[in-house]
């Protein structure tokens, strides 16, 4: 008896007011034991070179050389590929003929401003003479003002054309491609043969600058991500997780409006002894 006096005594709480047959009193009913809060997932962010540079085509043709690999190192002015130069000439042939055209209708439309102005002058002298009529004065200086118009309107014309003939000129001699800047070629996107755009990529190339961290946070989370906060980094290195650091350094001033994600940068720190390749990708937690 008395041993079983001391084990109540021990149990007090659960002795205490406890129903029989195990049921749970109202108080435990009312206050249910909080649920754990779920794991925020982290965020997303890649490494990227500060000094990336597409190689573009200057006009629109066919790629005929492509004297480059990936992988290889590159300076700058380096010849990196060679476009058939047939295309960009016969649009320089018609920007030429159009400029010719033009001047000769420039030439033409000050022939005439002259005539309209002399015909102005010999209508108000045969006013003045009593031989001719004021109406005829007027009608002159109506086709005096219309042919400056033509002149300014022809000058304009030809001024177009020079830029566009001036312009394809400048075109015509880059048919032999040249690296923009110093670094290893990352990535071909087209071949010897392949058909390309003015201004599309022909290649890219890494220069030897810095790198630096471009990642991704909900929208939801975005608030407190402001430029100074310190970012701890988990990056995928040969198979193995490597650990650093990263201070952020700006961030978009609006979200993508798909993904509902910010968009922004930090700078590396803490970087171990490890070279970080473009392209590395990295686990970001606060």
């Amino acid at each position: 008896m008395r041993g079983i006096l001391w084990l109540c005594l021990a149990l007090l709480p659960a002795c205490q007011g406890k129903p029989a047959g195990g049921e749970k009193t109202a108080d435990e009913v009312l206050v249910a034991p909080p649920s754990p809060s779920p794991t925020k997932p982290p965020w997303i962010g890649v490494i990227v070179p500060t000094d990336a540079q597409d190689v573009l085509a200057p006009y629109a043709s066919t790629v005929t050389s492509l004297p480059i690999s990936v992988g290889q190192r590159v300076a700058a002015g380096d010849v990196v590929a060679s476009l058939d130069p047939r295309p960009i000439q016969e649009e320089l042939a018609t920007a030429r003929a159009a400029l010719a055209q033009a001047q000769a209708a420039l030439r033409s439309a000050r022939v005439s401003a002259e005539a309209a102005s002399a015909a102005v002058a010999r209508a108000k002298a045969a006013f003045e003479g009593s031989y001719g009529a004021k109406e005829d004065i007027a009608i002159a200086e109506s086709n005096e003002k219309l042919a400056a118009a033509a002149v300014s309107q022809n000058e304009a014309s030809v001024a177009q054309q020079q830029v566009t003939t001036q312009m394809l000129q400048g075109r015509s001699a880059r048919t032999r491609v040249r690296a923009n800047i110093s670094g290893e070629v990352a990535r071909k996107y087209v071949e010897v043969g392949g058909k390309v755009e003015r201004d599309v990529p022909l290649l890219r190339i890494i220069g030897k600058g810095s790198l630096l961290l471009r990642f991704a946070v909900p929208l939801a989370e975005s608030g407190s991500v402001l430029p100074g906060l310190r970012l701890k980094l988990a990056c995928a290195v040969a198979d193995t997780e490597v650990a650093a650091s990263a201070e952020v350094t700006h961030m978009s001033p609006e979200a993508d409006s798909v993904a509902q994600m910010m968009l922004g940068e930090a700078a590396l720190m803490d970087v171990p002894g490890v070279v970080f390749a473009p392209g590395t990708v990295c686990r970001l937690t606060q």
